[in-house]
């Protein structure tokens, strides 16, 4: 059985899997209640990716660190990372490129994670790493705004205003989710039109804004990340 583990900037999520299958999801979980479901069944192997400090403490909980691996810029992966700064790319995005690398072989992929930040990467079909780009997400552009104002409120739905609001809290939504679906279609269109076979799949928290808001086909995948874990988790195993 493995177990992959993602701690992200604001929530931490793992998967339980066997046979590359994801039989169980864990979401909403802490470390400590992650480490005694890891030190309950110490047959598991684990991977771990973070961007997060949090990730610091639930290591010192963990009783058997031997099959255990944590995922680097080191570890040893089924793409190739182009990335020019390799120890400063986010895990995550890197674990999800290689998710959509084991869904979608051999083609091209944008692969946008739609989280605290947003960020668009690109995996080509020679399972090359490209890179690509992070912009704020849906909830920090609001707090952005009401941070950096004196009256502007905190919005914290996601509720859709189209084209114009007339009233504050409305005109905050319009500002904030037509520019993010403005933006978030003209990168895929950057991308479509120099890879006109090119998948988009979309991950991360703020997924369910993509399935009626893009007009572009898409690939809506909430495991991406973990089974991108499982993959290379599979790969130090069978080293």
């Amino acid at each position: 059985m493995n177990l992959a583990i993602d701690f992200g900037n604001t929530s931490v999520k793992a998967g339980i899997f066997e046979n590359n299958i994801l039989k169980e999801k864990l979401t909403g979980i802490t470390s400590v209640e992650l480490s005694r479901v890891i030190n309950a069944h110490p047959d598991y192997n684990l991977i771990l990716c973070s961007v997060s400090s949090e990730s610091t403490h639930f290591l010192n909980l963990i009783e058997k660190k031997d099959k255990l691996t944590i995922l680097d810029y080191k570890t040893a992966i089924p793409i190739t990372n182009l990335y020019e700064t390799p120890e400063t790319l986010g895990m995550d995005r890197l674990a999800a490129a290689v998710g959509a690398f084991t869904l979608y072989p051999n083609s091209d992929c944008l692969i946008i994670d739609a989280g605290t930040c947003i960020t668009y990467d690109f995996l080509d079909a020679k399972a090359q790493f490209h890179g690509g780009s992070i912009s704020p997400g849906i909830k920090m552009r609001f707090k952005a705004l009401q941070h950096f104002t004196a009256k502007l409120p905190l919005i914290d739905t996601l509720e859709y205003v189209d084209i114009f609001g007339k009233n504050t809290s409305d005109a905050i939504k319009v500002g904030v989710l037509q520019g993010f679906k403005g933006e978030v279609e003209s990168i895929i269109a950057v991308f479509c039109q120099k890879y006109p076979n090119i998948n988009i799949i979309v991950t991360g928290g703020d997924i369910s804004f993509f399935e009626t808001k893009i007009k572009h086909s898409i690939f809506a995948v909430p495991d991406l990340v973990l089974i991108g874990l499982n993959k290379i988790l599979n790969e130090q195993i069978n080293v």
